[in-house]
């Protein structure tokens, strides 16, 4: 059962899965805020011995199932994009010289514009020849920056496809709300850890942790161990606290001081690793 001060928020997200990936969030917050009472009470350890405990449980429980739980935001954020970047938008007639032209003499005219004239040009005006003209090619020809450009082919994209656009803006409005879940939940995972918030992030975001190197074989999950020649099925810890790292240096850079592997062999490189 939710905790009655967070129904407010959850309530905000109706979409099922994201409200639900919200909910598992906060509820690692309560899980994590019982172990440090726990901790507390058992006058097993002294300060220091609690904040060690807890880092390890971070490490090897909690961070991973919160990472876990966010999956289903990830991927609802990735099909959001997809779907906008899916609506097309003006595309020039390959064929139409004269509108080539017409393209190009507009696009100069923008760019010989002060920043704060051109923008409010591009975004009052009525004339569909000059959006037609930013928006049929890369947003350094006319000037315009790219994040107003973005704003632009959304604008565009309202207009031409009203009801999908009003569809995405539904899933992110959802989007928005399970993340704010998440930040709350996890700013609360913070302030019970008790532990110095730059390691809290590393601990949370997996960064110089000694992640396992996992990569993907078709449908399984590979284990990559630096000189080896042979690659093991990653067993679900090693899913949990794994990272999918592209390249051996950034499998190096990634190992906390004290961690980092010695070269394979004298005067090695990072391609004679083997990478399955």
């Amino acid at each position: 059962m939710p905790n009655a001060r967070r129904l407010p928020l959850l309530n905000r997200v109706k979409n099922e899965h994201l409200r639900n990936a919200a909910d598992a969030c906060f509820d690692l917050a309560d899980a994590l805020a019982a172990r440090r009472a726990e901790l507390n009470q058992s006058n097993k350890f002294t300060e220091q011995g609690r904040a060690a405990e807890i880092a390890d449980a971070l490490r090897a429980e909690f961070a991973p199932k919160l990472r876990a739980a966010q999956q289903p935001i990830v991927k609802a954020m990735q099909e959001a994009e997809t779907r906008m970047r899916a609506l097309s938008l003006p595309a020039p007639d390959p064929a139409n010289l004269r509108q080539a032209i017409e393209h190009q003499e507009i696009r100069a005219m923008l760019r010989g514009m002060p920043l704060l004239d051109r923008t409010k040009l591009v975004f009052d005006t009525k004339d569909s020849r000059i959006i037609e003209a930013v928006l049929t090619a890369p947003c350094e020809l006319s000037g315009l920056p790219a994040d107003r450009f973005e704003v632009l082919m959304n604008k565009v994209r309202e207009k031409l496809h009203g009801p999908a656009v009003a569809e995405i803006a539904k899933l992110q409005d959802d989007i928005d709300g399970a993340r704010m879940c998440v930040t709350i939940a996890t700013n609360e995972m913070k302030r019970e850890s008790g532990i110095d918030g730059g390691e809290f992030s590393k601990i949370i975001g997996n960064q110089n942790q000694g992640a396992p190197w996992l990569r993907r074989d078709g449908d399984r999950i590979i284990v990559v161990r630096p000189g080896e020649s042979t690659f093991p099925l990653a067993n679900a810890q090693e899913v949990a606290m794994g990272k999918y790292y592209l390249t051996y240096q950034e499998y190096l850079d990634d190992r906390p001081e004290g961690l980092r592997p010695v070269p394979l062999h004298e005067n090695a490189k990072p391609e004679d690793t083997p990478v399955a």
